[in-house]
């Protein structure tokens, strides 16, 4: 498979299958039922990416995980679009809310999401 990266370099992932756990077979689909995408290369997992449904036609785009030595070769795009792709054209006239880190809003903003609101991470150690 041939990706394409920001700085436009292609890169050749030979291997890489993207396949789907626990996709609904309705529309709607039950409301707090989630779903997600794998990454495997070899038959090792090496990233995913989730979604839930909410009520009133809500999609949360959730969790998304790219092991170390495979970030910066088109993996989560290659998640992303799958996720992308599936709801496009299965759930036409859903919102969908999600919260990204800094490294992935240029591909939030090239499909049309709108900044609404910064968010904090927060820790606290139990001690």
């Amino acid at each position: 498979m041939t990706f394409s990266c920001s700085s436009n370099l292609f890169i050749t992932m030979k291997g890489l299958k993207i396949v789907t756990y626990r996709i609904p077979t309705n529309v709607p689909a039950n409301k707090n039922s989630n779903c997600g995408w794998v990454a495997m290369l070899n038959d090792k997992e090496i990233g995913w990416i989730t979604m839930s449904f909410l009520s009133n036609k809500e999609i949360l785009f959730e969790n998304a995980f790219v092991d170390e030595k495979y970030r910066r070769k088109g993996v989560y795009t290659k998640l992303w679009e799958a996720r992308w792709k599936f709801v496009n054209e299965n759930y036409k006239g859903y919102n969908i809310r999600t919260y990204c880190r800094d490294t992935t809003v240029d591909i939030y903003r090239k499909n049309g999401f709108e900044f609404i609101n910064p968010i904090f991470l927060m820790e606290y150690k139990i001690q």
